[in-house]
């Protein structure tokens, strides 16, 4: 069943890294963990796309976890993204990629995943 809506897409790719130097994971093996809490490493985003926030941003202009957005437009590095719940509903703002880590992962390393911080649905 296809929820998306009809468009161009624009495909997001994670920069995934490990904590420890000496922890020589092959690039591939790091992009294809599916970690909870974290958005998948390749994220393909439309236009007018339904998303929410995965992490607390800026609280105090709406941008809290769990909030949700849509996609208004691409950029190489961020989403501008109209918040359309209760609190600040129509304010417009950017979502930067930013470096999360799971805070419980039966991983043996300390794994690092820069990515646009939202879940699509």
């Amino acid at each position: 069943m296809n929820q998306f809506p009809t468009g161009e897409a624009f495909e997001y790719l994670s920069a995934d890294t490990v904590e420890e130097a000496d922890d020589q994971c092959p690039q591939e093996f790091l992009n294809s963990l599916t970690v909870s809490g974290l958005p998948p490493h390749k994220l393909i985003l439309k236009l007018e796309t339904l998303i929410i926030l995965l992490r607390n941003l800026q609280p105090n202009d709406g941008l809290c976890k769990w909030t949700k957005l849509v996609c208004r437009t691409f950029q190489k590095h961020d989403i501008e993204v109209e918040i359309i719940t209760e609190n600040h509903p129509g304010t417009r703002v950017f979502i930067p990629r930013i470096m999360m880590s799971p805070s419980e992962t039966d991983l043996p390393f300390i794994f690092k995943r820069r990515s646009i911080c939202n879940d699509h649905k």
